[in-house]
């Protein structure tokens, strides 16, 4: 809609407010718009208003609904005093609106400052007047002090050492000294070891106005600190001095050490001359302790013999000087020596190799003979020094020693195998003999008390019905003795089943106790004359857990491991002190077992200590094996 304009003459706003009247078709295209808004009915007479408002354009339309008379001049002031009172209220709001942009923009600045703050790795508080905090960067929560917002209201101590009362607190009288002198002054600066908070502070606080730039004439309500951790600057420079003292130190120290060498130097060669007569002496000395030693020695240059002692010509029948520049071979033959000693590169010698070997004398017959050798240079040429010892006595009194043993190992092999074959035997009888009538005799009460009680004779009923209990009982007794003796489901079945059978009834009659069985070996595994004895093993072992041991678990495995069969039993009783095994009365079980092990090339080892619970362990290195040469020595 096109208005028509013209210069207001009068009013207010006349410099800048235009105001027309509207009529003809301006105010039938008015009527037609505002016809839905305008119950009241079309405007008869309207008055635009036009006025410029901070690069806006604002229009007011007025109008009446009936004529009453022409616009005069008074109509159009009251209409301009009404515009100026809505463009007043618009110039509020938009500056309103001004002053909403700018504080958003002093919010981003705000928040993108204290996002720059927070990234420092020092503690910076805001403080009042009274040395409060009022805000801390997030610092304090990588230093571990607590949150940003539990910081605030609380003072600088207070932030540093939390929860601290002591009067005699260091931190806390250097901050008093320091928190009024910054009221004063642009600021302090001071260095802190802290030893509640264990690291190094370096502390500043001052005035807020310092970096606002408005200066000392203008008095500011807030003071900042920047709290820095120099932990590691000062390690650094406690480093340094520490490596120059050391340099220092080092220095004097050669420097001592150089006067006191040129004095062991005159003295050296002031002793070189008496330890020269005494290495003649100690020569001297070296000969009568080799040539009166009772063993055998030989000194070998290229080959020959360079050097022995009587004891070594003694040994091999020789006179006196009668061995000097034979070779080595015609002595002692090429196979019977040790390997040559290697010399390190001082010339000092290895440990010797020990070897025996059988020796022929100059009458023919032959001496056992114990040699080592060592090597050495002499003048730029390597000589061999032999040790020999007449071992022959020894010799022969290990070989009966071990035809003895093995003797003993054989009787007493045998002595078990005619054990367990008795006891196989009386088992047999307990159980087909004994076992059997015991089970006829019940069975016969058991018809008599049925008789009994079909004819009414109910006195009889019940002394019968006891003593068939009382049999049943023997019969379990029997069976167990016959188990004990010789449990047939090792002939039956193997010895894992009766391990694991055995393992449950120790589990049944001790309550209380979790017995565990690991295995993962088969029947073959096992020779069948080792069934028997690492059943015995477990038993004997089981059997000394529940007389002496009283555990909670009791681990029982047998499995191959790298060196053969191995058979574990370890419980967590109160364990006994392995010294004790010896004494009278006791061990008897555990040297039973440590038998049973060694018969078949085995062994027994036991651990135990007060409180920690047993542990029993036999190894075969080779079960099957181990019998097929047991055979062979039978």
């Amino acid at each position: 809609m096109t208005l028509p304009r013209y210069a207001d003459s009068g009013g207010a706003n006349r410099s800048s407010c235009v105001i027309a009247e509207l009529k003809g078709a301006d105010l039938a295209e008015l009527n037609a718009e505002i016809a839905p808004a305008a119950p009241a009915g079309p405007f008869a007479v309207a008055l635009s208003v036009e006025c410029p408002l901070r690069g806006h354009v604002v229009v007011a339309i007025l109008g009446a609904v009936v004529p009453t008379r022409g616009l005069t001049d008074e109509d159009r002031s009251v209409a301009s005093a009404l515009f100026a009172v809505l463009g007043t209220a618009l110039e509020f709001v938009l500056r309103r609106r001004e002053y909403a942009r700018r504080l958003k923009q002093v919010r981003s600045a705000k928040v993108a400052w204290e996002g720059t703050v927070d990234a420092l790795p020092q503690i910076v508080c805001v403080l009042d007047q009274e040395g409060t905090v009022s805000r801390v960067n997030r610092a304090i929560e990588v230093w571990g002090l607590g949150s940003v917002r539990s910081a605030a209201f609380r003072t600088l101590h207070e932030l540093l050492h939390p929860g601290c009362v002591s009067a005699e607190c260091g931190l806390a009288k250097r901050l008093a000294i320091a928190l009024p002198r910054t009221a004063r002054s642009e600021g302090l600066q001071f260095e802190y070891a802290d030893p509640v908070f264990g690291r190094d502070l370096r502390i500043k606080i001052g005035d807020a106005r310092t970096l606002s730039g408005r200066g000392k004439s203008q008095p500011s309500s807030h003071r900042f600190a920047v709290i820095e951790d120099i932990t590691r600057e000062h390690i650094a420079r406690r480093r340094v001095m520490r490596i120059h003292q050391d340099l220092k130190r080092n220095l004097q120290h050669h420097s001592l050490a150089l006067t006191t060498t040129h004095q062991h130097l005159r003295t050296a060669t002031t002793r070189l001359a008496d330890t020269q007569l005494e290495l003649d002496e100690t020569r001297r000395r070296h000969r009568l302790v080799l040539e009166n030693t009772n063993a055998g020695l030989l000194m070998v240059k290229q080959g020959r013999v360079a050097y022995c002692n009587h004891r070594f010509e003694e040994i091999l029948g020789y006179g006196r000087g009668e061995l000097v520049g034979t070779l080595l071979e015609d002595l002692v033959p090429a196979g019977c020596r040790p390997a040559q000693a290697v010399c390190s590169v001082d010339g000092e010698p290895a440990t010797p190799p020990e070897h025996v070997c059988q020796v022929r004398r100059k009458d023919g017959t032959t001496v056992w003979l114990r040699q080592s050798e060592v090597g050495f240079f002499t003048e730029n040429e390597l000589a061999r020094f032999i040790t020999v010892t007449n071992v022959t006595d020894q010799i022969l009194a290990e070989r009966e020693m071990q035809d003895s043993r093995r003797e003993l190992q054989r009787l007493s092999r045998c002595l078990m195998s005619s054990q367990e074959d008795e006891r196989k035997r009386i088992s047999g009888d307990l159980h087909d003999g004994l076992g059997q009538s015991l089970s006829a005799v019940k069975l016969m009460l058991q018809q008599v008390a049925s008789d009994a009680a079909g004819q009414g004779d109910d006195h009889l009923v019940e002394p019968l019905s006891a003593c068939v209990e009382k049999i049943q009982e023997m019969i379990e007794d029997v069976r167990r003795l016959s188990m004990a003796l010789r449990p047939a489901i090792i002939d039956s079945s193997g010895v894992v089943l009766a391990v694991t059978r055995l393992c449950r009834e120790l589990k049944q009659s001790m309550r209380g106790v979790d017995v565990h069985l690991t295995t993962d070996i088969t029947e073959d595994d096992v020779d069948d004359a080792l069934k028997i004895h690492v059943f015995r093993i477990v038993q004997e072992a089981l059997n000394n857990i529940i007389r002496h041991a009283h555990p909670i678990n009791v681990w029982v495995q047998l499995d191959r491991c790298e060196t053969g069969l191995r058979l574990t039993i370890r419980d967590d009783g109160v364990g006994f002190d392995s010294a004790d095994m010896g004494n009278a009365g006791r061990g008897l079980g555990l040297s039973s077992m440590r038998q049973r092990a060694s018969l078949y090339n085995g062994t027994l080892t036991i651990e135990s200590e007060h409180g920690r619970g047993t542990t029993i362990c036999a190894i075969w290195p080779n079960p099957i094996a181990g019998m097929a040469l047991t055979a062979s020595e039978d």
